[in-house]
């Protein structure tokens, strides 16, 4: 090739591969806004707004765009995505975004985020951070699901149905002494993972700078101290939640519940 033909040619190439590469960029900039205009921090309600038990709310997605979509599943719907393509954001009819937040069914067998089964309730009133814990163990039963609701697989209780009917499983337990918790002005979350490989539910405390596992289906005589979490053994935290927010474990330690997780939704009641 000739040499003085070579450098015109060379930037001709130069200019319509940015020319190309920015079209590319700006293409799925412009995707990347359209769907968070569409989904992210866009309320989505959920399918069901009847029932008492729990309160009846929506979610605020925080980073829609940052989260892996599977398939639907009934036992896990959080939101319905509309069909399109908008750059590399593919949307499917069918698909949810699960991670976002779960949704459980409730006695009244409808689904509700999880956030909504944490309604604000308190047996009573009391200062030690001991006894929410010691009462749980004293006067709970562990119970499974189809013992209790007539043979269905999984359905949650709110704090304040556990403890009037004084039979649960881990959820259940985990969600009233995070109720309780949270009532007395602590900063408890429900924490949903894996114990030993099979599906668990506990609460993570924390408090005065240090975090605090608590199984709540101990069944000990006697609390006067929680276990600090990075001592504990077993546990895997995949997801948890307080009365407005739900964070996933992205990275790092299983044991630190400070770091590596990432907020997820926003729950806000519907009043």
């Amino acid at each position: 090739m000739n040499k003085s033909l070579f450098i015109p040619y060379f930037i001709v190439v130069i200019v319509i591969y940015i020319a190309l590469s920015f079209s590319k960029e700006k293409y799925e900039a412009a995707g990347k806004k359209e769907l968070e205009k569409r989904y992210g921090k866009t309320e989505f309600t959920n399918i069901s707004i009847l029932g008492a038990s729990p309160r009846n709310g929506k979610i605020y997605l925080e980073d829609i765009t940052g989260l892996k979509i599977i398939n639907y599943s009934s036992k896990s719907f959080i939101a319905l995505q509309r069909q399109g393509s908008i750059g590399k954001y593919t949307n499917y009819v069918s698909t949810v975004i699960r991670k976002a937040n779960i949704a459980a069914y409730a006695s009244d067998h409808m689904p509700y985020f999880s956030n909504g089964f944490l309604i604000g309730y308190s047996p009573y009133k009391t200062t030690s951070i001991w006894e929410p814990m010691q009462i749980i163990s004293q006067r709970l039963k562990y119970a499974y699901d189809k013992e209790l609701f007539n043979g269905s697989k999984e359905i949650w209780q709110t704090s304040k149905e556990a403890y009037k009917r004084l039979r649960g499983d881990c959820e259940d337990h985990a969600l009233l002494l995070a109720d309780w918790l949270i009532s007395m002005g602590h900063d408890a979350k429900v924490v949903l993972g894996k114990y030993r490989g099979r599906g668990h539910a506990w609460v993570i405390l924390f408090y005065n700078n240090q975090e605090f596992l608590i199984e709540t289906t101990s069944k000990r005589s006697h609390f006067n101290h929680y276990p600090l979490a990075k001592l504990i053994e077993g546990y895997v935290p995949e997801a948890m939640f307080d009365r407005n927010s739900y964070w996933r474990k992205m990275s790092g330690d299983l044991k630190d519940y400070s770091n590596g997780w990432k907020k997820t939704s926003t729950f806000e009641e519907n009043l």
